[in-house]
């Protein structure tokens, strides 16, 4: 599982301000699982991931799709005072 969607997850969990054992039990999880989940020791099933997004309530696509970086994003030429 990428490291972009694990830190989401565990993100999400923590400022829910659930334990593992807590997301796990209102998702229909063990413990464990959700532990590997963080710990990018598991490929879970879009079922998983879905009932994750219920219960910390996100979209969906909020845990799977990877927001684009902009800290490292190359300034518009117009701001520069260039033009193209």
């Amino acid at each position: 599982m990428g490291h972009d969607l694990v830190a989401r997850l565990t993100q999400a969990r923590k400022t829910a301000r659930l334990t593992q054992a807590e997301l796990a039990e209102r998702a229909g999880l063990s413990r464990m699982t959700v532990q590997r989940l963080e710990g990018g020791n598991l490929d879970p099933r879009l079922s998983t991931l879905q009932e994750l997004a219920r219960v910390l309530d996100m979209e969906l696509h909020a845990v799977l799709v990877v927001q684009p970086d902009h800290s490292t994003a190359v300034p518009a030429m117009d701001s520069l005072g260039l033009s193209a």
